[in-house]
């Protein structure tokens, strides 16, 4: 019989996935404050142009 559940060291998440985490947290309970996108390519222009002006 196979166990498909991971081992106990990797049930515990990294500070980064942490900190994702909290953030969609945060992002759910405030999305009127976070941008959203009806079609991928708005988003990824949205985001390049963002990106190139730093």
């Amino acid at each position: 019989m196979t166990n498909n559940k991971l081992p106990k060291e990797q049930e515990i998440f990294n500070e980064d996935t942490i900190s994702a985490l909290n953030e969609v947290d945060e992002m759910r309970k405030h999305p009127e404050q976070y941008p959203s996108y009806t079609s991928v390519d708005t988003m990824i222009d949205t985001l390049l142009k963002e990106d190139t002006s730093k």
